[in-house]
């Protein structure tokens, strides 16, 4: 499979140009400190983490249904590029999928960002959609991500808001088209967690889907609009659940060492106004996953499923 990021440069050999895009934010292609290539047991520990199995002795990945003919969802990937593109010390691998119309649409590919952390590597996107090209912006710490494909218009990209990579656009190699509002605020707006009751507003983790027990395709693919998903709740300052009931969300407390205890009020059927309090321990363990600590259930991993991985009819039949 050919290299995702060497294809986005030959991209624009067979792609027209965008309108005008905006001049006022110069590209600058990602240029994050160089690694070494990940060695045989690097790259098994990033690919056996984000899901992918060894099949006639390379790393496959499946998006295929169950009751599917098992031929046609596996694609191929490969470890694209590997580096520290936070500077933080710690490499990310971004993992090319491809080669499968069936999985990806009519681009044909994907991607999936890992990152390691002390803990080992967690993803902080996963199945998405497209052809990744990175380009550095003064006072980020993380490259903005534009995800190309077929056609002439700018692509949408993404960028790190503090807590995950969010929709923030569209650009064209780098260059801004369309600066989603979310983005037009200072720098630092977003990650600077606002005070409540005695605690803070939410945990350093991404707001929204998370998978447990299973990984974020498995527990998607088991749900639709009338089959309810298994394994995949919604988690934000107000509220923790699944398609039966959410727990209430009354605050969080820092207890050092990447530990909160999250207090969570919990209400039956009927007449229950005054509800249950059941709180639990919240250990985060990267950027995007962490793992509840409960008294009856004991520890469950919990991994953030990226809302563009979540079909609409699942979200409003289940979630919304």
């Amino acid at each position: 499979m050919k290299s995702r990021l060497i294809a986005l440069v030959t991209l624009a050999l067979w792609m027209s140009a965008c309108g005008s895009p905006s001049a006022n934010e110069p590209p600058v292609p990602a240029a994050r400190t160089a690694q070494a290539a990940p060695n045989a047991a690097q790259t098994a520990a990033v690919m056996r983490a984000a899901g992918y199995t060894q099949r006639g002795g390379k790393w496959m990945g499946n998006c295929g249904e169950p009751g599917a003919p098992e031929a046609d969802g596996w694609f191929d990937v490969e470890i694209d590029s590997f580096g520290d593109l936070n500077e933080d010390g710690r490499p990310e691998a971004m993992i090319a999928e491809g080669g499968s119309s069936y999985c990806f649409g009519m681009v044909g590919y994907g991607f999936t960002l890992m990152s390691q952390t002390t803990s080992g590597w967690t993803a902080m996107l996963q199945g998405e959609q497209g052809m990744p090209a990175l380009y550095d912006r003064p006072g980020q710490a993380w490259p903005d991500i534009e995800v190309g494909g077929p056609g002439s218009d700018c692509f949408a990209f993404l960028r790190w808001n503090g807590t995950e990579y969010a929709y923030a656009g569209r650009s064209l190699e780098g260059r801004i088209c369309e600066l989603d509002p979310a983005f037009a605020q200072t720098s630092g707006s977003a990650t600077s967690p606002a005070e409540s009751r005695g605690g803070l507003e939410f945990p350093p983790l991404p707001k929204g889907y998370y998978a447990y027990g299973t990984d974020c395709r498995q527990a998607i693919a088991s749900g639709d609009a009338d089959n309810p998903p298994m394994g995949l709740l919604f988690f934000d300052q107000d509220r923790m659940g699944e398609f039966d009931g959410a727990a209430t969300i009354e605050g969080f407390d820092d207890l050092g060492g990447g530990r909160y205890r999250v207090h969570a009020r919990y209400f039956g059927n009927g007449d229950d106004e005054t509800g249950t309090s059941d709180p639990f321990i919240l250990r985060v363990t990267g950027p995007t996953s962490f793992v509840a600590e409960y008294e009856e259930a004991g520890d469950v991993a919990h991994v953030h499923c990226p809302t563009s991985m979540v079909p609409r009819a699942i979200r409003e039949s289940w979630y919304e």
